[in-house]
């Protein structure tokens, strides 16, 4: 079944989701879902829809929302920043832990592009609310994505087609050592990144690959693309992730 929620974060944007879980009479592992830059929680192709729909089918209760700022949750995107969607996945693993139908010992992290680079972070700040991490073309790279559109330049907004890119995201991620606190997480890992991805390139997904050393896995798939846009590359992602949250939740 699926259902829609919303939750308040901290600055009292109301931010708007859903739950896929297999019945409300039993508490399932649990993955949260992250989408990435300019993204929603229906992601691309529909994404994130197909992949909360196949773990449900697994067993897994799955919770996307999004973020702040961005699809149908309050605020405007020209306000966004990547700590503020640090802070808005804390809020909702909080919103996760409460729920009767989620076993709190048994909850993963899925990223996406910088749905990844969240999602790292929070597993570093909270590891005792999540016990594996899926990063799925982690954005290691967001600080140099975003600096194409302000280094040199006194602008506060970049127009990417049409959508208002703030210079407070760049700002906000310049400090940001997203290796160096990635660490902190001691969990399973599960990476996967397309070997020809231009918008993220593959060696910051083996720069994650360092980070978590023996405890993660890094799959290469040999296609040019950020997002698995091919119907059997899709497929084989869908079911390598599905094994890794069976096997480590």
């Amino acid at each position: 079944m699926k259902f829609h929620v919303e939750i308040l974060n901290k600055e009292g944007y109301i931010l708007r989701g859903y739950v896929n879980v297999p019945s409300l009479d039993a508490r399932y592992p649990t993955v949260i879902m992250l989408h990435g830059f300019t993204g929603h929680k229906t992601e691309g192709r529909f994404l994130f829809a197909r992949t909360a729909a196949k773990l449900e089918s697994q067993g897994f209760c799955v919770i996307r929302f999004d973020f702040a700022h961005s699809g149908d949750s309050d605020g405007f995107f020209e306000f966004m920043t990547p700590s503020g969607e640090v802070e808005d996945t804390l809020e909702i693993l909080g919103f996760a832990q409460r729920l009767p139908y989620v076993d709190p010992h048994r909850v993963a992290l899925l990223g996406y592009s910088l749905g990844g680079w969240v999602a790292s972070l929070v597993a570093a700040r909270a590891p005792e609310w999540v016990k594996a991490l899926v990063l799925w073309s982690p954005g290691g790279n967001i600080a140099e994505v975003l600096g194409e559109f302000f280094e040199g330049t006194d602008k506060e907004i970049h127009d990417f087609e049409g959508l208002p890119i703030p210079r407070q995201a760049y700002d906000d991620v310049l400090s940001v050592d997203v290796y160096a606190l990635a660490s902190g997480f001691k969990g399973k890992v599960l990476i996967v990144h397309e070997t020809g991805d231009e918008l993220v390139p593959f060696v910051y997904a083996e720069r994650f690959k360092d980070v978590y050393g023996q405890q993660a896995e890094l799959v290469a798939v040999d296609f040019k693309g950020h997002a698995f846009e091919n119907i059997e590359i899709e497929k084989d992602v869908l079911q390598r992730t599905g094994e890794f949250l069976t096997k480590t939740l």
